[in-house]
């Protein structure tokens, strides 16, 4: 049992879910990752740098600026384990 709940989970492939409104920095991701260092964030088709512009506890991911307004409607996506 210790071994199967500690082995790697396959890769998720998710929109990210919250508004794009130039003040909202709070979105989700579900499932909530098994490794956080895994993922993988992208806005715009742009890559996101954890710790940079962005944290993750569980399934929150909080921006540290809030994403432009003029970025809503472009993808916004998670890719992770």
């Amino acid at each position: 049992t210790d071994i199967g709940s500690n082995l790697q989970k396959p890769w998720q492939y998710v929109d990210v879910q919250g508004d794009i409104n130039g003040t909202n920095t709070t979105f989700t991701i579900s499932p909530v990752p098994f490794d956080p260092a895994s993922v993988q964030l992208r806005l715009a088709r742009q890559p996101q740098e954890q710790g940079i512009d962005y944290t993750i506890l569980g399934g929150t991911i909080t921006y540290i600026t809030a994403p432009d307004g003029s970025l809503a409607g472009l993808p916004h996506i998670a890719q992770y384990q």
